[in-house]
């Protein structure tokens, strides 16, 4: 499936999301956030069970994965924007953090 084909599917299931639209943007955003944090909480446990086969749940995390990837992909496309555009922005802003040497600094704009 590609990037345009995903983003047409998460319009097919997020189309009966909301009635009012100007909820759209705020409960998908919190989606994100409550996603990615079931994703940080299935590592979490990792690190504190032990990095034993037995306390990795790949599956769960793929799972989760899965989720974020949805909410991500239905923000850009609510906001008008590809995840092309999104992939393609990331890359030229860590390409010139790698040139400029400020890859592990702190702030936005390094």
């Amino acid at each position: 499936m590609t990037l345009q084909e995903y983003t047409e599917f998460t319009r097919t299931t997020r189309c009966g999301m909301l009635i009012d639209r100007q909820m759209v943007l705020p409960v998908l955003a919190l989606g994100l956030a409550g996603e990615s944090g079931e994703v940080c909480d299935k590592l979490k446990k990792i690190i504190r069970i032990g990095s034993s086969p037995k306390a990795m749940d790949k599956d769960g995390i793929l799972k989760e994965l899965g989720d974020v990837l949805w909410y991500l992909t239905s923000i850009t496309d609510e906001l008008g924007l590809t995840m092309d555009e999104v992939i393609n922005r990331n890359v030229e802003k860590i390409q010139g953090r790698v040139e400029r040497k400020t890859l592990y600094g702190t702030g936005d704009n390094r």
